[in-house]
């Protein structure tokens, strides 16, 4: 029983590292976006599996996957962080002299801090903070009113297009298959979506993105077959750790950033007859002078993106 641990030295260091690394996957990466070493990401992880008593990741060569009791610590404590964070923020922006805050909710890292960055250079005193989170609990933290903006693909702009929410398209582009380089297909620079028809497909469980899901089959039906999906992944990193005979696909977009694949080799092929892009959305209930601002400013800075 969780009463019987002693949890004095528990800290929220520990839980921060362990959900980071749990997000990317690698303790090397979460020690970049926290400012930290890797060797001290993977001290906190082994103090908070020491504390616990159980083992939290499967560690793999370079990468790590977490255990099943893993998962269900990721997943109760994934907004644990957040409700003690906002409030900090809130009162740190106003002790230093902010006049507005605004939380931004993301899924896919696309630009994310270039566009914080292109908004603050005209408005300095406001506080934005960055919240990221799975597609289905964007709307509705959106709805509950713990997020002001949200950026999400256009293939979800049908959650985003009725009451109380609005959005805006940002930007549209193509569509990327990516695929091992042994693939047949790697030897194109473009493929239409029916040269994927004999592929199989790695998809992002529909528990996890059910917009996404449903937006790609309807493309493929459009093209007159049914993607035969060999895979459903938890997170993106799976997508690409299941890649792994030259008849596989998985599907992103030019711009989503997420998709750790700096270490694998991979074939990047534009499709012709597909695309996506992205949006904002908020909701009009809670909207804000500020959140109109925020709204333009990121749609000024798509305009430069090539």
């Amino acid at each position: 029983m969780i009463t019987e641990l002693d949890l004095s030295g528990l800290d929220l260091g520990q839980i921060q590292a362990f959900l980071v690394s749990a997000q990317t996957s690698n303790f090397t990466k979460a020690a970049e976006l926290l400012h930290l070493t890797q060797p001290v990401i993977s001290k906190r992880i082994a103090s908070l599996e020491g504390k616990l008593g159980f083992q939290l990741f499967i560690r793999w060569r370079r990468t790590i996957r977490l255990t099943p009791a893993g998962k269900i610590l990721a997943t109760a404590w994934k907004d644990l962080l957040n409700h003690v964070m906002a409030p900090i923020n809130r009162a740190a922006a106003s002790q230093r002299g902010f006049t507005q805050h605004l939380t931004i909710g993301y899924c896919a890292n696309a630009h994310m801090y270039q566009i914080g960055d292109h908004f603050l250079r005209s408005y300095p005193n406001v506080n934005l903070s960055f919240v990221q989170a799975q597609y289905p609990e964007l709307q509705s933290k959106l709805l509950s009113g713990e997020l002001d903006l949200v950026f999400y693909g256009t293939f979800g702009q049908k959650d985003f297009s009725c009451h109380p929410f609005r959005c805006r398209v940002l930007k549209t582009f193509p569509l990327i298959a990516c695929v091992l380089p042994t693939n047949p297909l790697a030897r194109m620079k473009t493929i239409s979506l029916g040269d994927l028809r004999e592929q199989d497909f790695i998809m992002l469980s529909p528990l996890i993105a059910p917009a996404w899901l449903s937006y790609m089959t309807e493309q493929c039906v459009r093209s007159r077959f049914t993607p035969r999906v060999s895979f459903y992944a938890e997170d993106t990193t799976a997508l690409v750790m299941n890649l792994r005979d030259s008849h596989s696909v998985f599907i992103t977009d030019k711009h989503c950033t997420v998709v750790d694949t700096q270490r694998v080799d991979l074939a990047f092929l534009e499709i012709t007859d597909a695309s996506a892009g992205a949006l904002v959305a908020w909701n009009e209930e809670t909207e804000t002078e500020m959140t109109h601002l925020f709204v333009e400013k990121s749609a000024e800075y798509w305009e430069r993106v090539q």
